[in-house]
């Protein structure tokens, strides 16, 4: 029986050990696009800085294979290979820290008034039950507003 290429069994080995990994960037994934209706522009920056993250996690540790198994068969010395494992590890690491700077900027950009608005809508549908009562106005009767009016003086 014939078994699969080296360099794709470490890479799939590579890939199968960052599970606990690619769980978190999918439930990311999941989780932002749920969140799309209510905060469009902050959900549209972590699904970005998700789909970055992903593929960075699939691309450097092939990159980092590729170089390896360049070695292995003779194409490159011990002093090329490091070099070439060191400009592979850089160019992860700056996709991984632009992607989760992105990431740290959708989750504390500003939200405008209007789009917390339509959170709320959206919230409102999404759990039709009855909200626990969180604010004063909730748990106290309304009582009568005092008249503010303007009246007419009387001669």
């Amino acid at each position: 029986m014939r078994s699969f290429h080296p360099l794709l069994t470490d890479y799939l080995g590579d890939i199968a050990a960052a599970l606990p990994l690619w769980m978190v960037y999918i439930g990311g994934i999941i989780f932002v696009a749920k969140r799309y209706r209510a905060h469009r522009r902050p959900s549209l920056l972590a699904m970005l800085a998700l789909v970055i993250l992903i593929l960075t996690a699939l691309v450097a540790p092939l990159a980092g294979r590729l170089v390896i198994h360049r070695q292995i068969r003779g194409g490159w010395n011990d002093s090329q290979t490091e070099t070439m494992l060191s400009v592979v590890g850089f160019v992860g690491y700056t996709f991984t820290a632009a992607a989760l700077a992105l990431l740290l900027f959708a989750v504390y950009s500003a939200r405008s008034p209007l789009s917390m608005r339509r959170a709320e809508r959206v919230r409102d549908q999404d759990f039709p039950f009855d909200r626990p009562k969180r604010y004063p106005d909730d748990i106290l009767p309304a009582t009568e507003a005092p008249d503010t009016s303007i009246r007419e003086r009387k001669e």
